[in-house]
């Protein structure tokens, strides 16, 4: 696990002991375990921007948790249509692959782009549960030079 991510689960885990922490009326106790949330936030953020990297596979189960960006606001922002050629790059296990491929569907294609295999195959297997043929996995590093 990258350091950036360990440090986001323990904010996440002083900022639950805070509320609890409240609930309690331990008001002191519960206004240090916010600041240590803030101050392990800061520094996952600080640590994701010094340190980049592509998200773990092993983390994988975050990306299934409710998300701003829904199926309509990504149509209402890209625009496809059928038959569009699209490239997704990082597209992490495939929430919104297997939507893209079904809009461009029959004649278009996604081609998927990751440098995680396990994220490629998670895409495939989710693709291949919905009947979706037309999404083409590459596995790569960005600005990797190919022959």
């Amino acid at each position: 696990m990258r350091k950036q991510d360990g440090a986001w689960f323990a904010s996440l885990a002083a900022l639950l002991a805070a509320g609890f922490a409240l609930l309690r009326r331990r008001l002191t106790f519960a206004a240090a375990l916010g600041l240590v949330a803030v101050g392990l936030g800061v520094a996952s953020r600080r640590w994701s921007r010094d340190s980049r990297g592509p998200f773990p596979y092993s983390l994988r189960w975050i990306l299934a948790l409710p998300h701003p960006i829904s199926p309509g606001l990504l149509r209402q922002g890209v625009e496809l249509a059928p038959g569009d050629h699209v490239l997704e790059i990082g597209s992490g296990t495939g929430r919104h692959a297997v939507q893209v491929a079904q809009w461009i569907a029959p004649t278009g294609t996604l081609d998927v782009f990751d440098v995680q295999q396990d994220m490629l195959d998670a895409v495939m297997r989710r693709a291949h549960g919905e009947a979706i043929t037309n999404i083409t996995p590459t596995h790569g590093q960005a600005g990797e030079k190919r022959p």
